[in-house]
């Protein structure tokens, strides 16, 4: 039966049937018809007819095919017992059948008893040891108990039998991926796109690949070959729009999760992305909607209230930006940024005390130039140049080319009156930064001080 052409197949064993009621040979070809269809429990039922017709053969090695057909279809239905009943069957008259052993074990394996498993996808390899198919029903099996070491070697077995299985190049791909042998799972991937052009889960995890060893050009190739192949698979879109993102390609990043909330709207990834994308391109309303719509449902996403308190104080919504780095705090303890961005949003509201305390948490979790920078400019924003200029000098101490640190230690210092510290620092500041704001802002005060 070519495919296609089964319900012309079938209308012509119903009408051998008719004509003949005992034609076995019509029950068995039309219950395969049904099964190729993966209309089961008609082909059951055509295979039972067939069976007990022919059971008054003297002969029960004629009965051998149908049990063993039946049995493959019991596999595919789930009913692994009866399948198990039937190969036992078959090679109680053909005891050196290796497929037979194969299929047994793979009902084993999937009734979860892989002691079985492997005793029947042994004896199918002692029978036969060329079997291509048996080395990898036995590697699956060793694959589903994360035996990659076993796994690996039968798959490795299996492609010297048989050089050109796409699915076992695939699945050795999926091995060298997990253990991280990144080189090797790409050729394995490549081997299987040679065989089978147009296999979707090999570019996406080629894909997948090429983005682990930050090839971000050659992961977006593959995963837009992918949605090529299959437009209306969402994770091609996911894979996609994440390495974009590490490209800082926001636009495609905006496209492609707002493609993949349209086919799983239930993704809380992409809306988070989506956020962030906005964030980056300082779209802060749609940021804010985007990352809301996912709060009810990631209640424990530290990253997720981080993203929104930002959000919020860039629009200047400061309950909403505390709220947020407050919820972060309490998710992680220990996030010293959530605290930093937090004591922002107090000084940009004038609560200094607080802002100060909040910088100086986050400090003392994770010392860092840009805190210490800000500190100081909370001090310099109540006069406190003295402890300002404490703050700029860590600063500086922690990272000795922070243009902004000396540009504050310069008006710091020229706020007490010390010109030749001022000078001195803003000189600094324009040897160290590229900024050429900054630049302009340096020169400027520079040639007050200087005229």
């Amino acid at each position: 039966m070519r495919q296609g052409n089964y319900s012309d197949a079938i209308a012509n064993y119903n009408k051998a049937i008719q004509n003949s009621p005992n034609f076995g040979l019509a029950y068995f070809n039309r219950g395969l018809a049904y099964a190729d269809q993966l209309k089961y429990k008609e082909a059951i039922d055509d295979y039972n007819q067939s069976i007990k017709i022919f059971s008054s053969s003297p002969s029960t090695e004629e009965l051998s095919p149908l049990y063993y057909f039946r049995g493959v279809t019991y596999i595919n239905q789930g009913k692994q017992e009866q399948a198990i009943k039937d190969f036992n069957t078959v090679l109680k008259s053909t005891p050196k059948s290796a497929l037979s052993y194969v299929l047994k074990g793979e009902a084993y394996k999937r009734s979860g008893n892989y002691q079985q498993a492997f005793f029947n996808y042994d004896k199918a390899i002692e029978l036969q040891p060329n079997s291509s198919i048996a080395y990898f029903d036995r590697g699956m099996a060793f694959l589903d108990q994360s035996n990659y070491e076993k796994a690996e070697l039968d798959f490795t077995k299996g492609l010297q039998l048989s050089p050109s299985s796409s699915g076992i190049y695939y699945q050795r791909g999926l091995i060298y991926f997990n253990r991280e042998n990144i080189a090797e799972a790409i050729e394995d991937f490549k081997k299987v796109l040679q065989l089978a052009q147009n296999h979707t889960d090999s570019y996406l995890k080629r894909g997948k690949a090429y983005y682990y060893l930050k090839n971000y050009a050659s992961a977006i190739q593959d995963f837009s070959k992918a949605i090529q192949i299959e437009p209306e698979r969402f994770d091609g879109y996911y894979d996609r729009g994440i390495a974009a993102y590490e490209q800082k390609d926001f636009n495609q990043v905006i496209s492609d999760f707002q493609k993949v909330t349209q086919l799983n709207p239930l993704n809380v990834t992409a809306y988070n992305y989506l956020g962030s994308a906005y964030l980056k391109q300082g779209k802060y309303d749609l940021a804010v909607d985007n990352l809301s719509r996912v709060v009810g449902s990631s209640q424990s996403d530290t990253y997720l209230f981080f993203n929104l308190g930002y959000a919020f104080a860039q629009l200047g919504k400061y309950e909403g930006a505390e709220n947020n780095y407050r919820r972060a705090i309490e998710l992680k303890k220990d996030y010293a940024e959530a605290y930093h961005n937090l004591g922002l949003v107090y000084a940009d509201q004038k609560e200094y005390q607080k802002a100060v305390e909040s910088i100086l948490d986050a400090i003392k979790l994770k010392p860092d130039t840009y805190m210490y920078n800000n500190l100081g400019t909370v001090y310099a924003d109540q006069k406190q140049d003295e402890k300002a200029i404490e703050s700029y000098n860590e600063a500086i101490r922690l990272d000795s080319n922070n243009d902004i640190a000396y540009g504050n230690l310069g008006r710091a210092y020229r706020r007490l009156g010390n010109v030749n510290k001022a000078i001195q620092n803003f000189k600094k500041a324009l040897q160290v930064t590229k900024d050429e704001a900054l630049r302009r802002q340096v020169l400027k005060s520079l040639q007050e001080l200087e005229s």
